[in-house]
């Protein structure tokens, strides 16, 4: 872990942040304090963005080199490699991911047990297949800053920090808007408009730094690997979450939790999401617990309860459970939308980004459905282990 007095940018920027960026925009141009309420009593011509702001859905803005013209995708963790670090590949080149096999097994001729991405040493090889930059082409940059003592003016004791910053040279970043929970009509094409004048100005005062970008919604972005909604073996799905998911309830879960009771808990979370049109078969997923500052200012009356969220990478196989159509609906609406809240999220924490930092509409929640390298792998590559009875 990261010393405290040193913060260190991300390659990506949450939509939470942009839209917190957007809120301070758009006081500052109107000449409103930094806590006054954004709604439709702004004055014109924002009337609309106001009234509707937190109906926009802003995606995550991906890194990508300024040279890719199509926005990365989160690789899944049904990637697996041999013991030498090296993805493997069958004769059509295609890599080998393991969400669809039903049992262990070994990889290639030489029958090697194979490492997930917790275990490899270098990711470069997997980030180049999915459109990431490589970890030498981005440039990072440490700044080190100290308090100083007004009074004295001398540095404070003890309050040295540090940036740990990405430089942005030679780097864009891809992001989307979704404006599909405006009413369709006026008000939609209002709120269009004035959020198109509103970015056209660019963003500034971006996460600590206050870094500042330009925009250009004139990009139509496409993923640099497809999505497809239509069912693997007629009624089964492969979901990558692309952003961080609240989808177990942490109370159900602890320390000596095992698989089965982890199994139960996303099943519950699935079942309930999709309306019981969808069940869980298996899932490769890791979890993170998002504590400290993110609780105090957004649970501030309320217990010490760390937020328990699912990785971006996790993998989970659905199957419709009989109405094929709905369930596919299910994953249609998802896929272009984002995961909402399970209920007993709803209950605790609310809808509202100022009670629940991790909402669909701040970016989070993110999937892609049956991405090319969800498939079987050949047996030139897998070899399933069989299960056999003790006598």
């Amino acid at each position: 872990n990261a010393p405290p007095n040193l913060f260190e940018s991300d390659t990506l920027i949450s939509g939470g942040v942009i839209r917190g960026t957007l809120a301070t925009m758009l006081k500052e141009a109107i000449g409103l304090p930094r806590d006054a309420v954004i709604d439709a009593q702004l004055p014109a011509p924002w009337q609309a963005l106001g009234e509707y702001f937190n109906c926009i859905r802003f995606t995550h803005a991906f890194c990508a080199l300024q040279s890719s013209a199509a926005r990365p995708v989160t690789a899944p963790l049904t990637l697996v490699k041999d013991a030498e670090g090296q993805l493997l590949k069958d004769s059509q080149g295609h890599v080998c991911d393991v969400s669809l096999c039903e049992a262990p097994g070994l990889l290639g001729p030489s029958r090697q047990a194979p490492s997930f991405a917790v275990d490899w040493k270098n990711r470069d090889d997997v980030d180049a297949l999915f459109g990431w930059p490589l970890s030498h082409q981005i440039k990072r940059e440490l700044r080190v800053r100290t308090a100083m003592d007004r009074d004295y003016r001398r540095a404070k004791d003890n309050q040295l920090f540090a940036y740990d910053m990405v430089v942005p040279e030679g780097l864009i970043w891809y992001g989307a808007v979704d404006l599909s929970d405006v009413p369709a009509g006026p008000d939609r094409n209002a709120v269009s408009v004035q959020l198109h004048a509103l970015l056209q100005r660019g963003l500034h005062g971006i996460g600590k730094t206050k870094a500042r970008a330009a925009v250009d919604t004139d990009v139509a972005i496409s993923p640099w690997q497809p999505s497809s909604c239509q069912p693997i073996h007629a009624d089964t799905w492969v979901i990558t979450l692309q952003t961080p998911a609240l989808l177990c309830d942490p109370k159900a879960l602890d320390e000596t939790s095992g698989h089965e009771v982890l199994f139960n808990a996303y099943h519950h979370a699935w079942a309930e999401l999709s309306g019981h049109h969808l069940k869980l078969i298996r899932f490769f997923a890791s979890q993170s617990l998002a504590g400290g500052y993110q609780v105090y200012r957004f649970q501030p009356s309320k217990p010490y309860n760390p937020f328990l969220l699912t990785d971006a990478g996790s993998v989970f196989v659905l199957q419709a459970v009989s109405d094929v159509t709905a369930a596919q609906a299910e994953l249609q609406k998802w896929l272009a939308h984002g995961l909402d809240l399970p209920p007993w999220a709803i209950t605790r924490y609310g809808e509202d980004w100022q009670t629940c930092p991790f909402l669909r509409h701040d970016g989070f929640g993110e999937i892609a459905v049956n991405l090319p390298c969800n498939r079987q792998p050949d047996a030139e590559v897998f070899h399933g282990i069989k299960k056999s009875l003790a006598h």
